[in-house]
């Protein structure tokens, strides 16, 4: 009997360490979606702070995007048991410690220098002096807007509330690695299909530009 509970105590532990957040993140947020996606949001009268450290890792634990505390770098990551295996995409924002991102009403998120970003009970606002880097440069009407790491490893800012409830996109990182690689740009294509497992699934899913 004692054999059995120490092995029921190791396998908790086995999980619990299975399940940190993989370097340099800090601690995981967001509401996941298995067999989708982590996302968090903004609506159209509050944005989302992302604090430094923080990070959304997709459901099947293969791609993280971190905001790096060190250096500022919003980074997106492909790992294996939770160990960083490259870096697939960034924001270039590094030498910026303490960095803060907002996913934004207007439709983009925009990451902010250190003390760029101000809480109040109006609630988190960026100082545009202070803005190093913005997903969008065109602003959109204030709606809901949610950024999403997927599982397929695309980090996506879609306009709507949560994958329920999608009518587009403003923010692509595959269409951003895409353009940097001189590789064909890709159009994501709303797609949907059902999984045996969690039922009917709809993403945006890479496909060449008319």
């Amino acid at each position: 009997m004692r054999s059995i509970i120490s092995l029921l105590l190791f396998s908790c532990f086995v999980s619990q360490a299975s399940a940190k957040p993989p370097a340099p993140c800090t601690e995981e947020i967001g509401t996941v979606i298995p067999g989708q996606g982590t996302f968090v949001a903004a609506t159209a009268t509050r944005n989302f702070y992302l604090k430094p450290g923080q990070c959304l890792t997709s459901p099947n634990r293969k791609w993280t995007a971190v905001l790096q505390a060190t250096d500022g770098n919003f980074v997106l990551y492909a790992i294996e048991s939770d160990i960083v295996k490259s870096a697939n995409w960034s924001t270039r924002t590094a030498g910026n410690p303490g960095a803060g991102l907002l996913v934004q009403q207007d439709g983009h998120f925009v990451v902010y220098q250190n003390g760029g970003i101000v809480i109040s009970a109006e609630g988190v606002n960026g100082d545009p002096q202070k803005a190093i880097y913005q997903s969008n440069p065109s602003v959109k009407p204030y709606a809901n807007y949610f950024l999403d790491m997927q599982d397929d490893g695309n980090l996506v800012l879609y306009i709507g509330s949560d994958p329920k409830n999608i009518s587009g996109y403003t923010f692509s990182a595959w269409n951003q690695m895409n353009r940097s690689s001189g590789a064909p740009k890709q159009c994501p294509k709303w797609t949907c299909w059902n999984d045996p497992t969690v039922g009917q699934q709809c993403a945006f899913l890479p496909s060449r530009c008319p």
